[in-house]
């Protein structure tokens, strides 16, 4: 079994799937170290045709339709180290690797997490229309930066999410667990409160 699972979350819209999906397999210089799954839902029959397109174009993703959230996400990260957590409109713009990631992650045992899209050009924190202060960097690669979130503004103090971080799954199982959750939001909203 792979030591990282990708689980990506997506609802009525499978072109920003595929989007995601082919900027990942762009961008991810070993993107055959992630055991891919999609878990999505949909509200229509053209909707679930584009999704059953999708299984058939990206034979190496698992398409999981939604029933049973929790215990679908559970079973789809158990036996795994380390969960990437996507949604449907994430663009991968910039070449990265999994491995690389999650040897840094397991090197910094205080890292809660690894962003994907945090960085030094992050200076607007969209859902709040605002701008936002860069927390105080300590450089730990070339490109790898380290913070601390608790004294961090915005989206630099909001470390557990789902688009586009790496996590332990033993520190996010622990939570989910423990903690009601009944679609992405609200397994967001569980995260964030632990």
């Amino acid at each position: 079994m792979q030591q990282a699972v990708g689980l990506l979350f997506s609802k009525d819209r499978a072109m920003q799937l595929d989007a995601a999906l082919s900027s990942l397999a762009l961008h991810c210089l070993d993107v055959e170290n992630i055991d891919l799954k999609v878990i999505w839902t949909c509200s229509g029959l053209s909707n679930e045709q584009q999704y059953q397109e999708l299984a058939n174009n990206y034979p190496s993703v698992t398409f999981i339709r939604q029933s049973n959230f929790p215990e679908q996400v559970l079973a789809s990260i158990a036996g795994y180290e380390y969960i990437l957590f996507l949604v449907d409109d994430n663009i991968f713009v910039r070449n990265f690797s999994i491995h690389t990631v999650i040897e840094n992650l397991s090197e910094n045992q205080d890292a809660l997490g690894f962003s994907l899209r945090l960085g030094t050009n992050t200076i607007f924190c969209y859902p709040l229309n605002r701008e936002q202060q860069l927390p105080v960097f300590t450089v730990i690669v070339p490109e790898f930066l380290k913070f601390d979130w608790t004294a961090a503004q915005y989206d630099f103090g909001y470390p557990l999410e789902v688009s586009s971080s790496v996590y332990r799954v033993k520190d996010i199982a622990a939570i989910l667990q423990h903690n009601p959750f009944f679609n992405p939001n609200t397994l967001e909203i569980a995260l964030d409160t632990n």
